[in-house]
């Protein structure tokens, strides 16, 4: 049975909104993981080492850790939005650490993080979802 984030690509593919190549390496999310010590999920890295995607406003970015909120890992903005992982959550904690699917917390000016998304498939999925509807011209 394909993941959620597969059927998602398969959709963006067909819309020609999803691109083969990566605008992320393996090497890259290592070299991430290593300097922030710490693991992204392994669905966090089949979406970035999948391909590029035409997401209207909506970017991927070297993850990093928030200035203006302790203890948060942004990794994607979206207008002024910005997603972030709460570093407790994605804490290197043994082999099986990458397994794991972390809520996602959107960030956005002085607000308090709040957690709107389950884990990271459903982010990736509704954020699809949203981008890829028509625009209204009106």
């Amino acid at each position: 049975m394909k993941s959620s984030i597969d059927t998602t690509i398969e959709k963006l593919k067909s819309h020609g909104r999803y691109e083969s190549t990566a605008t992320y390496s393996a090497a890259d999310i290592r070299a991430w993981e290593e300097k922030l010590a710490l693991r992204f999920p392994e669905s966090f890295a089949r979406v970035l080492t999948g391909g590029t995607y035409d997401i209207a406003n909506f970017y991927f970015q070297e993850p990093k850790r928030s200035e203006a909120v302790s203890g948060y890992v942004i990794f994607a903005r979206w207008n002024d939005d910005r997603f972030a992982f709460d570093e407790r959550d994605i804490h290197a904690t043994g082999p099986d650490a990458a397994s794991h699917n972390p809520p996602v917390y959107v960030l956005l000016g002085a607000e308090p993080p709040y957690k709107k998304y389950t884990d990271f498939a459903d982010w990736f999925v509704q954020v699809a979802a949203l981008a890829d509807r028509p625009v209204n011209p009106e």
